[in-house]
């Protein structure tokens, strides 16, 4: 698993941001934007990263930023998680506003991380 923060509390956490388009031609970018901010590791080769694009609830296209992180609390989480996904947007050149933002606290898994799937389109 790869991560990104300090704290106490891991969160699994998805950002959507406005996408430029409906291409999928930023994904890869923006993924490899996003696993190079990510410098923890527990050294598994499961990095539970996954980036994707989708409609937003007004039909607008998002681009889907799911990573892992740790942090105290759900304020910092929060913070973190978008500050992150920003700059991953930011370097592979998806600089819309952030859309959405989920945070789900590691204590409420019920899958065990050897188990746990967070899907790459191809």
């Amino acid at each position: 698993m790869r991560w990104i923060g300090e704290g106490e509390q891991v969160f699994s956490v998805r950002v959507d941001l406005i996408a430029p388009d409906r291409s999928s031609s930023w994904v890869s970018p923006l993924a490899e934007a996003l696993v190079a901010l990510l410098p923890h590791t527990n050294g598994t080769d499961r990095s539970l990263v996954g980036v994707d694009q989708r409609r937003g609830h007004e039909g607008s296209p998002v681009a889907g930023l799911t990573f892992m992180l740790r942090a105290d609390g759900y304020g910092p989480a929060a913070e973190l998680a978008v500050a992150t996904a920003q700059a991953a947007g930011a370097a592979a050149g998806v600089t819309g506003r952030v859309f959405d933002v989920v945070l789900v606290p590691e204590d409420t898994f019920v899958l065990p991380e050897s188990e746990r799937d967070i899907p790459m389109p191809d």
